[in-house]
């Protein structure tokens, strides 16, 4: 299954405003992990496979139709800047970017 990586407003609802809840339950579905329920994003503390989701987001972006903002964030601004290249190559392309730190 591939994974859609946007919150979608339709399943959003009063108590779930965003529809964070339903975005989990996609990505359990999507991402085979063999374990336990996933309990938020807990499971990305794999650096190899968070750079990986991370990658596949940046791709699923740029091909899409309509282009969303992309939010990223970092732990050190060292970080951001062994990215800083790839983010401006996003922005050229039209990808409005957030970064956080």
């Amino acid at each position: 299954m591939k994974m859609e990586w946007r919150l979608k407003e339709e399943e959003a609802n009063g108590i779930d405003v965003f529809g964070l809840g339903a975005f989990v339950k996609r990505l359990e579905q999507a991402v085979p992990h063999g374990g336990e329920r996933l309990k938020g994003f807990t499971f990305l503390q794999d650096a190899k496979l968070m750079l990986s989701f991370t990658r596949e987001i940046e791709q699923d972006l740029l091909a899409a139709q309509t282009l969303g903002p992309l939010y990223v964030g970092f732990q050190s601004a060292g970080k951001l800047e062994n990215e800083a290249e790839r983010y401006h190559r996003m922005k050229s392309h039209g990808v409005t970017v957030y970064g956080f730190g």
